[in-house]
């Protein structure tokens, strides 16, 4: 009989060691996202570190997912897009995956019903806020939230204020729409060798984002959109990302993009630029009607255009609308 305490008695006894948390990681590592929030987190955490080289392509992150059986995957809500909308994603086996996280947007319903559809292993959903200006995140969304309240991007870290800022100057209360400010020591100290730029960015310890939106009454942010991106039409404020989440959701559209364009009377009009899904054959009025259904009429599109090929992103997944403007070009680090 084997003395108690022996090394075998241990082993049998302990509890089995759970198995190693396995992370793919798309996002860029010269983006605080990438850098910050998943590859520094994830070594301190002690996850093993899957990294997608090369350009972003579904079938890659895919095979990645199958053949070292990740558990968490982080990116942008363009590349799960994609891989929830490759045609051959259910000959993959994702069923290791528990967690998507992914920021830079709020997301829309469709996209998480999609998550759980090509992901049937995940638990929870995590979205997330911040600039480089913050050092990442600055406020999250996960858990059973990520499902109650899928258009917010969460509460504020840990040490982090949010401030809703007026027109005036003031500060807002629940429910109405400002610029967003974050204060807490997260907040970058300035920019380099820029006192100008620091002095109109970072007024008091309040770091003013640019971005647009409100908190509601229990303190969860919804960003409405980038306050250079809101159309005003006849006085009307419109915000392109609840249209673009809009547009998304139906099954002939696999990407949009809102822009303004000039209108003698109403001072800006709405345009909507598409990506259309492979195969699919859309007609101006079904978008039309189809944004229609459940938006103001002042919000539906005046003009659509059809977008060769994919839509121009940075590498972070944002959409470069400056192109879609005809005001830029895309570089060779800003497709996906």
């Amino acid at each position: 009989r084997r003395p108690a305490g022996s090394t075998s008695d241990q082993a049998t006894h302990s509890p089995a060691t759970p198995p190693q948390m396995t992370a793919l990681f798309t996002a860029p590592l010269f983006h605080v996202a990438g850098c910050h929030s998943t590859m520094v987190v994830g070594m301190l955490a002690g996850v093993k570190l899957v990294m997608l080289e090369g350009k972003f392509e579904p079938e890659k992150a895919l095979t990645l997912i199958e053949d070292e059986k990740i558990t968490m995957w982080s990116g942008v809500p363009t590349m799960v897009w994609r891989v929830c909308e490759y045609p051959a994603r259910h000959d993959f086996d994702t069923s290791s995956v528990t967690n998507v996280s992914f920021g830079g947007s709020p997301s829309a319903d469709e996209l998480l019903r999609r998550i759980r559809e090509t992901f049937p292993g995940v638990r929870t959903t995590t979205n997330a806020y911040g600039l480089t200006e913050s050092s990442s995140a600055a406020t999250t969304l996960s858990g059973a939230d990520a499902f109650l309240k899928p258009d917010s991007v969460g509460l504020p870290m840990p040490t982090v204020d949010i401030a809703i800022l007026g027109s005036h100057g003031e500060h807002l209360p629940p429910l109405q729409t400002g610029e967003v400010l974050l204060r807490g020591p997260i907040i970058m100290p300035g920019y380099w060798n820029k006192p100008e730029a620091t002095a109109t960015t970072v007024i008091d310890g309040w770091l003013h984002t640019g971005d647009v939106g409100h908190l509601d009454s229990e303190g969860y942010l919804f960003i409405t959109d980038r306050a250079k991106d809101m159309i005003i039409r006849g006085g009307e404020n419109i915000y392109c990302v609840e249209i673009e989440n809009r547009l998304v959701e139906h099954p002939g559209v696999a990407d949009a993009a809102i822009i303004s364009v000039p209108h003698e009377t109403l001072g800006e009009e709405v345009k909507a630029v598409l990506e259309i899904a492979d195969g699919a054959e859309v007609t101006d009025e079904e978008i039309r009607s189809w944004v229609a259904a459940t938006l103001a009429g002042f919000k539906v599109p005046s003009y659509i255009e059809r977008w060769d090929g994919k839509l121009p992103r940075n590498a972070s997944g944002k959409l470069l609308k400056n192109v879609l403007r005809g005001e830029g070009h895309v570089s060779f680090n800003e497709t996906m």
